[in-house]
């Protein structure tokens, strides 16, 4: 299924909409790191691969983040097997429109702030080894689990 861009809210500012984004990454979002490996004619290729993942049961939530970051990444449908459980709906993007977003919510973010820091430091600075942006992320991550504590 085929998810459309339908907005439901009506942003007066561009900074809002940026502001609204980051509020639901916060709250219903992740940011992570994949590491991933492609083959290629001259052998593979380890690389990291920034996402950025919202995933609800609202579908006009997940179409108006759709709206907001003008039709970048795409939306998954997910139909539970129970019947018991509303259908979920995932919006991802990938690095190309990363590079676009991250910067427009990383000031707005909270929660997520330093998890962005990241990805934007394997977006546009760092060179991709793995070992240091595991240990970083780990860092950040025992972070928030001593603040929650």
């Amino acid at each position: 299924k085929k998810v459309s861009a339908n907005a439901f809210i009506e942003f007066k500012e561009e900074e809002c909409k940026w502001a609204w984004l980051a509020g639901i990454v916060d709250s219903d979002g992740c940011l992570m790191l994949r590491w991933n490996k492609t083959s290629h004619v001259n052998g593979t290729y380890n690389h990291w691969v920034p996402i950025m993942c919202i995933v609800n049961t609202c579908k006009p939530l997940i179409s108006q983040c759709l709206v907001v970051c003008d039709n970048i990444g795409n939306v998954n449908v997910c139909v539970s097997k129970n019947i018991k459980w509303k259908t979920k709906y995932h919006y991802n993007v990938n690095t190309e429109g990363l590079r676009y977003i991250l910067p427009k919510i990383h000031e707005h973010l909270v929660i997520k702030k330093e998890q962005c820091c990241v990805l934007l430091d394997v977006l546009y600075h760092k060179k991709q080894r793995k070992n240091e942006e595991v240990e970083l992320f780990d860092n950040i991550m025992e972070k928030d689990r001593k603040s929650v504590v």
